[in-house]
Formats: structure tokens, sequence, C-alpha cells
């Protein structure tokens, strides 16, 4: 398969590149801000003439948009008043340039050349384009009702991409449905029997998610291919250890990294035979060190998007702490594109918790960062259930802050002066403080309401 090593067109002044095709007729086209940032579009063209034109077109208006805010001089509230802004795009570059604190993509640790970007109901993934969260709908997706009221539920929480089961010819027709209800990309996941996958991709789905292990033949493979080729529908290959292929497990004795790569590129492999390369992959388990093998394994041997997850990694207790290591491991690698952190409660969970994930590897910088101390015999309040209500309070807070709650007034704002606010609290008092210099003091029953208002004034 064909790739571009190198930009085919650089922006005058060099900022901004217009890389492709990465496949297909794809090509990924980028502007650097006025603060340095880069933002990104994609462009379906025939010819590098083409995207060269749509993209240098792009670009102009860019410039004249920016010209136009900058000789506006835009205040603060009217700055406050415009959409919010989209998670930023680091373009892929060098590994010498990697600056930690900068890191914002998984493009920064994998640097040497350009990746295939897969491009799912509009959403980007792989490429350097940020890391994606999905979660899946526990519904019965035949009950389209329920499965859309579910996956609002998820859009508000920050799902981007969300798949369904498609079990029967009845969910495959529900997916259009469903579809026509939702704002986020809809993937269909499919086992067993090949024919929904068909069904499913010519209703609407946005991807198919298939396992080699129990999809059938070449032949029902090939009749896979030809319709996600002629709908433009993206394929994931799933391949899970508890549904690996007889001969794998025979040839290595049991599950490991090398068998899941193993299957994976097998069916990777049968896809371009047939000239198909708008692909996605994961290899899980639901053994940490195994899977994150495997995945070091086939980032290796592959340039197609990652999907990243812990499989049947359980309830919330443990299926976070897994998932944050096995998941948040390869990321702060600079392996993955896309994630699902599989948990066995409310889906929703899922998404706040891949959230936590991101932000703890630095992947993204929207969202409270809530930092609290471990409590000692100082601590003179009742810290522990406010630092759990404020958790519970900010979780769809979008604003790129750090907030401390600390156990008390002796030390509390000056070793959390980095928070952008916080609390501290005494004997029936507490402090609230901003960049570690104190604003003022509060009753203890009334620390959560002042601290929260202060957020709302950020």
């Amino acid at each position: 398969m064909s790739k571009p090593d190198k930009p085919i067109f650089n922006q005058q002044g060099g900022r901004g590149k217009l890389y492709g095709p990465t496949h297909g007729a794809t090509y990924m086209g980028t502007y650097q801000m006025p603060d340095g940032k880069m933002d990104r579009r994609m462009f379906n063209c025939a010819t590098n003439k083409d995207a060269i034109k749509a993209y240098t077109d792009w670009c102009a208006d860019m410039d004249a948009r920016i010209l136009e805010e900058m000789e506006e001089k835009v205040r603060p509230k009217a700055k406050a008043q415009q959409p919010k802004e989209k998670p930023a795009y680091t373009e892929p570059f060098k590994k010498d340039e990697v600056k930690g604190a900068d890191m914002a993509t998984t493009a920064d640790a994998k640097l040497d050349k350009i990746y295939v970007v897969m491009v799912v109901g509009g959403v980007a993934v792989g490429g350097g384009t940020p890391v994606t969260i999905q979660s899946m709908c526990n519904t019965k997706t035949e009950d389209a009702g329920a499965t859309i009221e579910q996956i609002l539920r998820l859009e508000q929480a920050g799902c981007e991409i969300v798949r369904v089961t498609v079990p029967t010819p009845e969910a495959a027709e529900a997916v259009e449905i469903i579809k026509n209800s939702i704002h986020i990309p809809l993937v269909a996941d499919i086992h067993f029997d090949y024919r929904l996958a068909i069904a499913a991709a010519e209703h609407g789905a946005d991807k198919i998610r298939i396992n080699p292990g129990n999809i059938g033949g070449e032949d029902r493979v090939k009749a896979v291919v030809d319709c996600c080729r002629a709908h433009k529908v993206p394929i994931r290959i799933g391949v899970n250890g508890g549904s690996l292929e007889k001969e794998l497990l025979a040839k290595y004795g049991r599950v490991t990294p090398e068998a899941l790569v193993e299957s994976a590129l097998g069916h990777v492999a049968l896809l371009e035979k047939y000239d198909f390369t708008d692909i996605c992959i994961s290899v899980k388990s639901s053994d940490v060190p195994l899977n994150m093998a495997a995945y070091r394994l086939l980032h290796e041997r592959v340039d197609y998007p990652l999907h990243l997850g812990v499989t049947e990694a359980g309830t919330p207790s443990m299926g976070v702490l897994k998932s944050a290591i096995g998941i948040g491991g390869l990321l702060c690698e600079g392996i993955g594109d896309t994630m699902r952190v599989s948990l066995t409660a409310d889906p929703v969970e899922e998404v706040y918790a891949a959230k936590r994930i991101l932000r703890a590897c630095g992947l993204r910088r929207s969202g409270v960062n809530l930092i609290s101390c471990p409590t000692c015999g100082r601590t003179a309040y009742d810290m522990i259930p406010l630092a759990e209500e404020l958790e519970r309070r900010l979780e769809d807070c979008d604003k790129p802050i750090t907030v401390a709650v600390m156990g008390c007034v002796v030390n509390g704002p000056g070793e959390a002066s980095a928070a952008d606010i916080g609390v501290a609290g005494g004997k029936g008092e507490g402090l609230i403080f901003c960049h570690g210099e104190v604003l003022y003091k509060v009753a203890q029953e009334k620390l959560l309401d002042a601290l929260l208002e202060e957020i709302e004034k950020l």
C-alpha cells in the first residue's frame, strides 16, 4: 500500500502543509493559527492538483478570517460568546521537536512518517488527529427508541463515536432510524453473519466492526469489502483473545501477543488483497500486560489507525484501573488513535473514564483537572465528601482548568499554587484561593457553593 512520507504542498511561510493522498482520495491539510495551534481539514479530491487548489482556497479563507478578527480586536465579552473551540490539531513532527508539555495527540511519538487517516462519519481517526472517545450501547439495537436515548446521553457526556451490536436483520434496519436521530458516527458491530454487515452498511452505518475469528471464509469477507467500498464505509478489524482462530491457538499453544497480531495482519492482508485500505485495527485482551505487548507489536508492523481497549475489563472499580494502565500506558508511548474503556456499567461511565485517562496523559486540555490532598491528621473539615461532590458537579465542565481541594489552611494554598482555583479547609471555615493567593474566607457549609461560583467566573 503506497502512503506519502512527506507533504505534497507547503503553505507560504511554512504555516501549514497538505498531505496525501493518505488513503483513497483523501488529503489532509493543516493551518497554523496565530496562537501556534494547528487546525486541520480533510479534502476528498481526484488529483493532487485539485487537492492543492482546495487547500489553498481554504487557507486563503482562514487568512481572511484571522485578519478580520485581528482588526476587530474582539473584546473578551464577545469572545466568550463565540462557539467552543475544538481540540487543537497537532501535526506530525520529528522526535527531536517533541515537547512533553505540548503533546496533544499521539502523533508526537510516531514521528517518522505520515500515518493513515480514517474518516468515520466525518470524524478523522489517525494521522495525528486527536484521540477519539468511543463507547458502546448496551440496549437492544432493535429498540431504536431506547438506543437513541442512550446515545444522546453518551453524546452529552462527550462520546465522539458510538457502537451498537447488530445481531439480527431487525437491528440492521434500526441502524438507519438511529442514525437519523443522533449527531455522532455510528459503528455496527458484527459477529458470525456477514450478511448483517452488508445490511448495516446499506442502512447507513458509518463503520463496520468485524472479528476475523468468526466472520467466515474469504468469499464472505470479500462480499463485506465490496459493500463497504461501494458505500464508503471503513472497517475495523477487531481481534479478541477470547475468539482467536483455532489454528493460531494450536500454533502458539495459548493466546499470545504474536498470535493476536498474526490474526490481525492476516485479515489486513485479505482486505488489502481486494484493494481495501480504509482500515482500523484492535487487538484486545483482558490480560493487561499481554494487551499492551500486542499493541506495541502491531504498532511496529502497520501504519493503520489503532483502536485501544482492554476487553472485559470489569466493573468500574477495577475496570477503570486496568484501562488506565493498559490504554493510558500505550497513549503515553504515542500508540493509539481511538479508544474505548470497556466497563460493566452504564456506558456513560466509560466516556467519563476515557476523558479522565486522556487528561491524565496530557492528550486533552479541555475539562477540569481536579487535584486533592490525601488528608491527614491536620484535616479539620469533612473534606472527602466535598471533593467527591465537587468531582461529580464538574464532570461535564469543559473548562481547561485545575481545581484544588486541600485539607488544611496551613499549607494548602502553597502546595496547590499551580491550581487556577481551590479551597483549603479549616475548623468551621475555609479559604478560597487562586494561584496560591487567598481570595477570602467562607463558612464551611458554604465552601462548595463558593468554589463553584468562582469556577463559573473563570
